[in-house]
């Protein structure tokens, strides 16, 4: 009979602020839950099962094509898709002291990209870079942050499995970090000081594990006290 202090773990996804049943049932197939609705305890050992490196911060001028880099960029002018060709590219011309880069995207909202890269701004785009006809590209970054968010960028970037539509690797922190209902104070996932200690034991070794799956030398990393990966599962438990 496993404790009381356990039981928590074994609740439902459903009883935690801003899952409903739609939600639900995607992550009860994404976790393989046939024969019963998804757990807490489930979603915390969906572990990864590769992770994306950006810690190559280079200058544009050192970037090698066809890799992940996290670069440092001012945004100098938007060329947006003209209005009768909808399908064309949206790009947006940025660059350091060494190079220039376009950074591109496909059916985006102008609306959109001029709140994310306001120009004459350094913002830092992380994704893989190409050349295009002999220039520096970016299509569609994974992530594009200003001074303040880049103290947050994951820079082991853990990726999970995917077994169903709509359940991406982004779904899974909103499971700790529900969104605030209008009008709200931020919702909590309401567990006792016991219980808490309990969901922080088992964040531990869901760490843990996925560190234990990266390469060898990337594990020192991953294990340092201000490892990005360290912190997303530290703030997880809260």
């Amino acid at each position: 009979m496993r404790p009381a202090v356990l039981n928590p773990l074994f609740a439902s996804l459903s009883s935690l602020p801003g899952i409903g049943p739609k939600v639900e049932k995607l992550y009860a197939r994404l976790l393989n839950r046939d024969n019963g609705p998804p757990r807490l305890i489930d979603l915390l050992f969906h572990l990864p099962t590769s992770f994306v490196d950006r810690r190559n911060q280079p200058k544009l001028s050192e970037v090698t094509p066809d890799t992940v880099v996290t670069v440092a960029v001012t945004i100098d002018k938007h060329r947006p898709s003209p209005p009768h060709r909808p399908r064309a590219p949206y790009n947006i011309a940025a660059s350091d002291d060494t190079n220039t880069l376009t950074i591109t995207y496909f059916n985006a909202r102008k609306d959109y990209l001029q709140k994310h890269y306001p120009v004459g701004e350094v913002r830092y785009v992380s994704g893989t870079a190409t050349l295009y006809d002999g220039h520096l590209q970016m299509v569609h970054p994974d992530h594009v942050v200003d001074a303040e968010g880049f103290k947050h960028l994951p820079l082991l970037d853990p990726v999970y499995p995917r077994h169903c539509g709509g359940c991406t690797t982004r779904n899974r922190p909103r499971i700790f970090r529900p969104k605030a209902r209008r009008g709200r104070g931020s919702p909590t996932m309401n567990f006792s000081p016991a219980s808490s200690r309990s969901l922080s034991f088992a964040c531990i070794c869901a760490s843990a594990a996925a560190v234990a799956a990266l390469p060898k030398d990337d594990r020192a990393a991953a294990s340092s006290p201000r490892s990005p990966m360290r912190s997303r599962h530290r703030s997880s438990a809260r």
